[in-house]
């Protein structure tokens, strides 16, 4: 009789155990869901609101970001000047001082746009003006 009880007791006591194991299987996969949620990589931004950029003069924009692999640059300037005007600008990753990523030199018109492959990252402009009134450059997405 007493080989029946502690048989009957052992599986007692592993029916509890595995009812505690699958309590405890079942909370891990719980944990490995929040920190596979936790861990996941911030989804990128596939657009980003328009950075406008004015003046009259010389100016180094301060950084931007752009979070668009393309992107246009929409520039225009106006002068009272035409014939000694001076526009030119230079955009370069952040940190870089020498290789900028696009350019737009001397102009024969007022405006235009140009479109850019450099990708998602920060950036700034260096723009060189001389005779002219006002100017504006404006960093928007590619559609």
């Amino acid at each position: 009789m007493e080989k029946e009880t502690i048989i009957i007791d052992l599986e007692i006591q592993v029916e509890e155990k595995s009812g505690q194991v699958s309590a405890l299987e079942k909370r891990v996969a719980e944990l490995e869901e929040l920190l596979e949620e936790a861990t996941a990589p911030a989804p990128i931004p596939t657009t980003f609101e328009p950075i406008i950029i004015t003046g009259s003069g010389d100016k180094t924009s301060s950084p931007f970001t752009v979070t668009t692999q393309e992107w246009i640059i929409d520039w225009s300037y106006k002068t009272s000047q035409p014939d000694y005007a001076m526009f030119s600008f230079f955009v370069y990753p952040r940190g870089e001082t020498a290789l900028y990523i696009e350019s737009v030199l001397f102009p024969k018109v007022t405006n235009g746009s140009t479109y850019s492959y450099a990708g998602r990252g920060e950036y700034y402009i260096k723009i060189l003006a001389a005779n002219i009134d006002s100017w504006e450059i404006i960093i928007k997405p590619a559609n």
